[in-house]
């Protein structure tokens, strides 16, 4: 097999080591077009101050005013220019939203956001979290985030190995070595942290390729346990031990979550530390990023009601992603696959901090964007 990737691949790999610049979330039902509004919406310019949350003095959902978000510094843009910039991006989700409405794309809402190069964050909203009910969608609602999580999963394995506490290219079989199942994992032995961060591992992404693998989670859904879920541990045992690699380590691209599920577990046994107080104390805390939660639970606050994608039905799962408050699936099922319920107010914060350098003490930028493929 060679190890040139896919186009569909590469377009993959945004999720992942290289981290998404997010601008919008949101939640659809219906056709792949209406799951989701995600935008890259960034607003860049040479200069910068420090950031603020314009957002926090009562945010541009409404269309408030730009005056109440500048505190400190020079903004870039003069409040007349900012607050015009903030109507119209307002009016461009408005409009997307109605034309959505007159289609067959069942667009039911989104919240989305912009970050100024001064820092300012503007956050939006459009459309309904819940259609039945019929609940706007407010611009502070959080959603769950996906594979964006991975871009912190990354971020705080560098930060690590900046540290001198893990070695991304020291073989994975340091830390997991002493796993009765590791070494039915494919290419066990040649497996490091970096392998498993640029999704060259050669490993199946099994919820969408091992029908076996889909068929225990619809049993699990079956049974009517929602509480039930795999572990860590479990889900690797149960998806990818004993399957044969897609090519050797390092040698292809292949997207898959369990590459990102065996660097959770790695950088857990590395440190004797959970990867969620890791997360707390490196990022989420010193960055301020308020709206990000671990989803280490089913009932987390904030959350917009949202519909999943007609997909979910392949593993026996509803479309409405939260009943009686609680969501539909236990979320410690993704863990470091994803992992995080956010808000496009801190995603674009994050990605300014994480793209400028700031993010990561020590920071090794051009480490942490590598990307490549074998020839």
């Amino acid at each position: 097999m060679t190890g040139r990737a896919s186009s569909e691949d590469r377009r993959a790999k945004e999720d992942s080591l290289v981290p998404l610049l997010p601008g919008t979330l949101g939640q659809g039902r219906g056709s792949a077009a209406s799951r989701l509004l995600l935008g890259v919406i960034f607003l860049y310019g040479v200069l910068g101050c420090a950031p603020q949350r314009a957002a926090e003095s009562g945010g541009a959902e409404t269309g408030g005013s730009a005056s109440d978000a500048a505190r400190s510094g020079e903004p870039l843009l003069s409040l007349e220019a900012t607050d015009a910039l903030v109507q119209r991006f307002q009016g461009e989700l408005d409009r997307l939203y109605a034309e959505a409405q007159r289609s067959d794309q069942n667009f039911p809402g989104t919240t989305a956001a912009f970050i100024l190069p001064d820092g300012r964050v503007f956050g939006f909203a459009t459309g309904f979290s819940d259609i039945d009910d019929r609940v706007p969608m407010t611009k502070d609602l959080r959603m769950p985030s996906g594979s964006i999580g991975k871009s912190f999963v990354a971020a705080v394995t560098l930060q690590l190995a900046l540290q001198g506490k893990i070695d991304l290219d020291a073989p994975v079989s340091r830390w997991l070595g002493d796993e009765e199942w590791f070494a039915r994992v494919p290419n066990a032995p040649d497996l490091t942290l970096r392998i498993l961060l640029q999704h060259t591992s050669g490993m199946i992404q099994p919820y969408f390729e091992d029908e076996g693998f889909a068929a225990k989670l619809r049993q699990m859904r079956a049974s009517g346990d929602r509480d039930r879920y795999f572990s860590p541990r479990e889900l690797v045992q149960e998806s990818v031990l004993d399957h044969q690699p897609l090519f050797a380590a390092g040698r292809g691209y292949h997207y898959s979550d369990i590459d990102y599920i065996l660097v959770g577990l790695a950088i857990e046994e590395a440190t004797g530390r959970s990867y969620y107080d890791l997360l707390r104390e490196l990022f989420l805390e010193p960055l301020d990023l308020r709206f990000t939660l671990p989803a280490d639970r089913r009932d987390l606050p904030g959350l917009a009601q949202g519909y999943a994608h007609e997909s979910s039905k392949l593993f026996g799962l509803p479309l409405e992603v939260i009943e009686d408050g609680l969501l539909v699936v236990h979320p410690l099922q993704e863990w470091t696959g994803g992992g995080l319920v956010s808000n496009p107010q801190d995603l674009v914060l994050w990605a300014k901090r994480l793209y400028e350098g700031d993010a990561i003490a020590g920071d090794d930028l051009p480490q942490l964007l590598q990307v490549g493929f074998p020839e």
